[in-house]
């Protein structure tokens, strides 16, 4: 599988350059073969500048990509470990900090107070879905909160935000089945600008 994805990296902007160039010489025969007739409102030249501005934009088009493909780390990207997610589930305590400073990182004091969140997880383990690294470095994190009827209906309206969810709020795991409410309270990873956490966001 690794050696055929390389290969397909590295054949693929060859196969285009092909193309145009069969596309240019397609237009140069049409042209000056005076047998060959055209019908319509193209005429021979017409036909002839339009492929063979085809044909360069193809060239000026891959030409970069092909230079961006020959210097991309395949096997750093596609094939080391290092990139994959674990996902650890559910809630554990020692999670809490540093997913709280990834939390910080993104949405500020628009956030809920720690305490709050803590309970938010003790209540129902399972609404939080963490992500670690291959050494179990915790890099992410989202979390989906089962809400009772009564304070999904408030939230909704506006007379009620983030902030003021508590745990008497949340549904225990065993009734949250039932839950006609979910609320997608946050979704962050850490270091999201490199290439490195896209990949793991994809």
């Amino acid at each position: 599988m690794r050696s055929f994805i390389q290969y397909l990296y590295k054949v693929f902007p060859t196969w285009i350059q092909i193309f145009a160039t069969i596309v240019g010489f397609t237009a140069s025969f049409i042209f000056f073969l005076p047998s060959i007739k055209i019908e319509g409102d193209l005429s021979k030249l017409s036909i002839l500048i339009l492929c063979l501005v085809l044909s360069t934009i193809i060239v000026l088009v891959i030409k970069p990509i092909n230079q961006t493909i020959e210097n991309l780390p395949l096997d750093q990207i596609l094939f080391n470990d290092s990139y994959s997610a674990k996902i650890l589930f559910p809630y554990q305590e020692k999670y809490l900090k540093p997913l709280n400073k990834i939390a910080n990182s993104y949405y500020g004091k628009s956030s809920a107070s720690s305490k709050y969140i803590k309970s938010w997880y003790e209540k129902n383990p399972y609404s939080l879905v963490t992500l670690a690294d291959k050494n179990k470095n915790i890099i992410g994190y989202y979390d989906m909160l089962p809400l009772s009827d009564e304070f999904a209906h408030e939230f909704i309206s506006g007379k009620k935000g983030e902030k003021d969810i508590r745990d008497t709020h949340i549904l225990p795991v065993e009734e949250m089945r039932n839950a006609n409410f979910i609320y997608f309270a946050g979704v962050a990873i850490k270091d999201h600008h490199t290439q490195q956490s896209k990949i793991f966001l994809r």
